[in-house]
């Protein structure tokens, strides 16, 4: 490999998009005095970022030229929220999006863009269509049942 290539090829590996850290599961903004029980776990992934929670918004602080993009996991209290999302991969990136999501308690939720294979530039305007939906993770776990017989009383 010529010499001349070598800055080149290490500036393009800082600047290629990848997606290779997941943070540890923090409880989102507004909804730190859930119940532990009661918690959902949202996953960001495939390049969709979220932004805000019912309108409560994330303060994100990116790093500036870093060679990768970080996905967040929130915690969230169960029930029907409103999910304000957005998709960055590189130059393509969207306007915010919203979804109505219904969570259970103790599942794990995560994102599928679902961009479309083609996209169109002109100049620094980029166009493009994706179709996000938000995926439960969570296995199938049998449901848990009371006892049906109530302990002996000791004597």
């Amino acid at each position: 490999m010529s010499r001349a290539l070598l800055p080149l090829l290490l500036l393009t590996t800082l600047l290629l998009p990848a997606c290779t850290d997941i943070g540890p599961p923090e409880r989102f903004p507004g909804f730190e005095s859930a119940a532990p029980d009661s918690l959902a776990t949202i996953r960001e992934s495939d390049f969709v970022f979220l932004k805000a929670v019912d309108g409560n918004r994330l303060d994100r602080r990116s790093p500036i030229f870093s060679a990768s993009y970080t996905y967040l996991q929130f915690q969230l209290p169960a029930g029907t929220h409103q999910l304000t999302i957005y998709y960055e991969c590189g130059e393509l990136s969207s306007f915010d999006v919203t979804l109505p999501a219904t969570l259970q308690p103790g599942h794990t939720y995560s994102f599928k863009s679902n961009p479309d294979k083609f996209h169109m530039s002109f100049a620094t305007l980029t166009t493009s269509q994706w179709h996000p939906a938000l995926i439960e993770d969570t296995p199938n776990q049998p449901a848990s049942t009371p006892p049906t017989t109530t302990p002996a009383a000791a004597d």
